[in-house]
């Protein structure tokens, strides 16, 4: 018997933030990652489905491993790889308060993704 719908998931591991991520998408007029994912690309936009899990915040600079935070550049690029969910229930979810964890879901919506895990307030939870 065959099913009635396949869906396809695809599960991506951690994206860390460090330094010599921050690093990798450095041009002189800010920030780019579009090419750390174009290797991926494909196979992600064949997916219905992409997560990959967040190891940072999205609170501005200084960014890199410090703060473990990451330009907005970087959502954007995932976005644009064909991530369409980004789970953030890690260690890191809080490294920069509550203030940064909010920080971090808008910045995931805004880059056109769905952030799973992590709520900032009971309202969204609910």
């Amino acid at each position: 018997m065959e099913p009635e719908t396949v869906i396809t998931l695809i599960a991506g591991g951690d994206i860390n933030i460090t330094d010599k991520v921050v690093s990798s998408g450095q041009t002189p007029g800010g920030y780019d990652f579009t090419g750390n994912f174009l290797d991926i690309a494909a196979l992600l936009a064949g997916a219905d489905g992409a997560v990959v899990n967040l190891e940072g915040n999205v609170v501005g600079a200084p960014y890199g491993s410090g703060k473990v935070s990451t330009p907005p550049a970087l959502l954007q690029a995932l976005s644009s790889a064909g991530v369409d969910f980004v789970q953030t229930a890690n260690s890191h979810a809080i490294t920069n308060g509550i203030a940064g964890l909010r920080s971090t879901l808008d910045g995931i919506r805004q880059a056109g993704m769905r952030p799973l895990g992590t709520f900032a307030s009971k309202e969204e939870y609910e």
